[in-house]
């Protein structure tokens, strides 16, 4: 094989080995963040507020499960909420108000939780801070604002 031909040879194969290389990578990457992607467990029965919520965060990086009655939500605690980072907690849920449910969450976990909620007279919200949450936000609510207290309490937690 002449030096001309060899040097092709080798060119050729890098750059096939190079694009190999960045595919890989690009994978790697991909799957890297989506481990460390956050997940918010989100307990709310509107399902309109679920989805736009859903959606504003996700464009955020943060993955958020929805769960839309007192019973489910109760079961998920109980069974395992290591997954999440912060839950979101609606009081008015049907089958089992959020003061329940948080009450149920503190007994096994810090996890972080953010009362969401359309029940702002202030017996209520210091209820909400007895049982142990650390934010209390009143409906209607901001996305970009509850964006920020949720990634500033997860950011905290850690």
């Amino acid at each position: 094989m002449s030096r001309k031909k060899l040097t092709e040879f080798i060119q050729k194969s890098f750059r096939s080995h190079r694009k190999d290389t960045s595919q890989v990578y690009n994978k790697f990457i991909k799957i890297k963040e989506y481990s460390l992607m956050k997940k918010i467990l989100m307990i709310e029965d509107d399902f309109q507020i679920c989805e736009i919520t859903e959606n504003y965060f996700r464009n955020k990086g943060i993955e958020i499960h929805s769960i839309n009655n007192g019973t489910q939500a109760l079961e998920t605690v109980r069974e395992d909420i290591s997954d999440y980072e912060l839950i979101l907690l609606d009081v008015m849920l049907p089958e089992t108000d959020g003061f329940t449910i948080c009450r149920e969450i503190r007994k096994k976990s810090d996890i972080p939780i953010v009362f969401i909620t359309a029940r702002v007279r202030e017996e209520d919200i210091l209820y909400g801070y007895d049982l142990g949450c650390d934010d209390y936000v009143s409906k209607p609510f901001m996305l970009s604002t509850l964006y920020a207290k949720c990634t500033a309490l997860i950011r905290r937690a850690k």
